[in-house]
C-alpha cells in the first residue's frame, strides 16, 4: 500500500479516468481501477484492475467489500454520444452509484469525489454558480447526476465521509468519445470531409482533459466539500472553436455553419463560475485553448497517418 492508502477509481479506462489515474498515482495513491470489459485494459498509474458491473447495486457493494478503499473517485457512467442524454441506463447508473457511495461510507471510507456535470444546472445564467444557480436539469442524464449528488451528500452525512462533487463542463482531447465536437470536427477536416454544423452561437466552457484530471486530483487531496465546478471559466462560442480547428487543419472552406438545426435541450450558454475551484481547491488551467486544440489535432493526425499505413490484418 502506498503512503496515501488505496483509492478506488471507477471508470478508470474512460476519457477522464485514464489521465486521472496517472495523476492520482503520482500523488501517492495506490489506485485500483474498475472496468466492465472482459479483458481489463492496462492504464498507467493503475496498481490493480477490478471487473465490476456498477449498474448493479449488489455488484457495487461487493466491489467495496473486496477493495476496502480509503478514498473513492466515482467517474464511471453511461457516456455514449448522442444517446446518453436520454438513455434509460442513467437510472441503473444512479441506483448503482447510490449503493457504491453508501457501501464506501459503511466500510469506513474517508474521502469520496463524484463526477457530475454542468447539465445538472438550470441553463441561462451568465455564469453557473455552485451556490446560487438552481439545479434544474433538462435531460435524464442531468437529472440522474443531480440525484446522485444529493444521495451522495446524504450518504456522507450518514457515515461521516468527506464528500465532494466535481461538476465537469466541456472536456476535450484526442481520446474523447466519437461524436464529441472537437474530435469529430478535427477528424473530418483532417480527412478532407465536409462538416455541417449549427450556427455555433452557443457558448461553452472548454477545458483540456489533462487539466480536468489535474483539477479532480487536486480536489481529491484538498478536502474541499460539496459541489465544485470544473471548467476554465471562459465563455467560447462553438463557432469560434470550430473556426480555430479549421485554421489549424486548413479546412475552413469545408465547414457549413447553419446546415444543421440545434438539437433539443441545447442551451445558449453553459459556462462555469470557477471561484471555488480557483480559491479553495487552488487549481488554475495550465493548457490554453489554442494549445489544447493544437495538441489534440496533432495527436489525431498522427493516429490517422498510422491507420493509413498499418496493414489491415494488424488492426483490431
Amino acid at each position: 500500500m502506498s503512503a496515501r492508502g488505496t483509492l478506488l477509481l471507477t471508470g478508470a479506462t474512460g476519457f477522464i479516468g485514464r489521465p486521472l489515474a496517472a495523476r492520482l498515482a503520482a500523488r501517492g495513491w495506490r489506485v485500483v481501477g474498475t472496468t466492465a470489459r472482459a479483458v481489463p485494459a492496462e492504464v498507467p498509474g493503475i496498481a490493480a484492475m477490478e471487473r465490476a458491473d456498477l449498474t448493479d447495486a449488489a455488484s457495487a457493494r461487493a466491489l467495496i467489500a473486496r477493495v476496502r478503499p480509503n478514498a473513492l473517485v466515482h467517474a464511471a457512467w453511461t457516456t455514449t454520444p448522442g444517446r446518453f442524454w436520454a438513455d434509460p441506463a442513467n437510472l441503473a447508473w444512479l441506483e448503482g452509484g447510490i449503493a457504491l457511495l453508501d457501501a464506501f461510507g459503511a466500510a469506513g471510507g474517508e474521502r469520496a469525489v463524484g463526477l457530475g456535470t454542468c447539465a445538472e444546472y438550470e441553463a441561462g445564467a451568465e455564469r453557473l454558480d455552485e451556490a446560487t444557480t438552481p439545479l434544474r436539469p433538462a435531460t435524464l442524464y442531468g437529472a440522474a447526476k443531480a440525484a446522485l449528488f444529493h444521495a451522495g451528500t446524504a450518504a456522507a452525512m450518514a457515515h461521516g465521509v468527506s464528500f465532494a462533487w466535481a461538476r465537469v463542463f466541456t472536456p476535450y482531447g484526442a481520446d474523447e468519445p466519437e461524436g464529441k465536437l472537437v474530435g469529430s470536427v478535427a477528424r473530418a477536416l483532417l480527412a478532407g470531409r465536409p462538416v455541417e454544423t449549427t450556427q455555433g452561437t452557443q457558448l461553452r466552457d472548454f477545458l483540456h482533459v489533462e487539466d480536468v484530471a489535474e483539477a479532480i486530483a487536486a480536489l481529491v487531496d484538498g478536502g474541499v466539500e460539496g459541489p465544485v465546478n470544473v471548467g476554465s471559466g471562459e465563455a467560447v462560442s462553438l463557432r469560434d472553436v470550430i473556426a480555430r480547428i479549421s485554421a489549424l487543419t486548413g479546412g475552413g472552406e469545408r465547414v457549413a455553419f447553419g446546415a444543421r438545426p440545434r438539437p433539443p435541450h441545447d442551451p445558449d450558454s453553459m459556462v462555469a463560475a470557477v471561484e471555488r475551484l480557483t480559491r479553495e481547491v487552488g487549481f488554475r488551467p495550465a493548457i490554453p485553448l489554442d494549445e489544447g486544440l493544437a495538441r489534440t489535432i496533432a495527436a489525431l493526425a498522427s493516429r490517422m497517418r498510422h491507420e493509413q499505413t498499418e496493414p489491415e490484418e494488424a488492426r483490431p
